[in-house]
């Protein structure tokens, strides 16, 4: 059992309290309540700051533990980096689409741009605009890739690495 399994079920038995009891306060399952406190898994940032409150421990109690190093610590983290790492790849994402519609956008107005020869012969039109739309778009679709491929390759490398250490 972990430590945070060990202190989540000594203080909901201090408190006189039974998983189902623990459960209907932290609107979650009994099972939940059960799990973590076999070290199946751990409670998310908010439900740990529902916990001290119901408990009246400090959160540094809870999430650095007694020694200051605890695997709460460690997952909130963890947590904390994917979150980072899908934002950066939403708005990489975004961005990509944004130089993709760009693309589009240049082939709308090529399409109602007016063509027409001068008296002197020459053709004036807007020939530039559909291969600065190809490119756009290329561009954006590069992006949105390499973007994905990136944030998916992290997230396997951080799932083997956090598979790894809890080998240990």
């Amino acid at each position: 059992m972990t430590e945070i399994a060990q202190q989540l079920k000594g203080l909901r038995a201090e408190h006189h309290l039974t998983q189902q009891q623990l459960a209907d306060a932290l609107h979650v399952t009994r099972q939940t309540v059960s799990n973590w406190e076999r070290g199946a898994n751990l409670p998310d940032i908010e439900t740990i700051v529902t916990i001290a409150t119901t408990y009246h421990v400090s959160l540094d109690e809870l999430i650095l533990g007694k020694d200051g190093g605890s695997e709460m610590k460690e997952k909130l983290v963890r947590d904390g980096s994917d979150v980072r790492r899908a934002h950066m790849n939403m708005v990489t994402s975004l961005v990509g689409a944004l130089v993709m519609a760009g693309g589009l956008l240049l082939w709308l107005i090529k399409a109602n741009s007016v063509e027409y020869i001068d008296a002197e012969g020459f053709l004036h039109e807007n020939f530039w605009l559909i291969p600065a739309g190809w490119f756009l778009i290329f561009a954006g679709l590069l992006v949105i890739l390499v973007s994905n491929v990136l944030f998916w390759h992290r997230q396997r490398k951080a799932r083997r690495g956090s598979a790894g250490a809890g080998e240990d």
